[in-house]
């Protein structure tokens, strides 16, 4: 499967406990991912790896519940970061 994006990415002042949003409007592949600038930027970082799941995922245009979606895509980025540490910790 091949997913083509074009990709636009914002840094921004948000409101407080909005870590990060992404929208793409229906029918077309352009992704604007917002990120809030109040954030370190390891903060921002794993905002934008979030993000980058839902592309992955397809979750806009799924149609599925916003809550249950953001669950799975926050328990999701954990576990990959679990897999990206057992590596690192085998190579040692």
């Amino acid at each position: 499967m091949q997913r083509k994006y074009k990709l636009n990415i914002i840094t921004t002042e948000m409101p407080e406990g909005i870590p990060g949003v992404s929208m793409m409007p229906e029918g077309t592949k352009e992704v604007t991912v917002f990120i809030n600038s109040t954030m370190t930027a390891a903060e921002q970082a794993a905002t934008f790896l979030h993000e980058c799941l839902h592309l992955w995922h397809e979750d806009h245009s799924s149609g599925g519940d916003v809550n249950a979606i953001e669950a799975a895509r926050h328990a999701e980025l954990i576990e990959l970061l679990e897999i990206l540490k057992q590596r690192e910790e085998g190579q040692e």
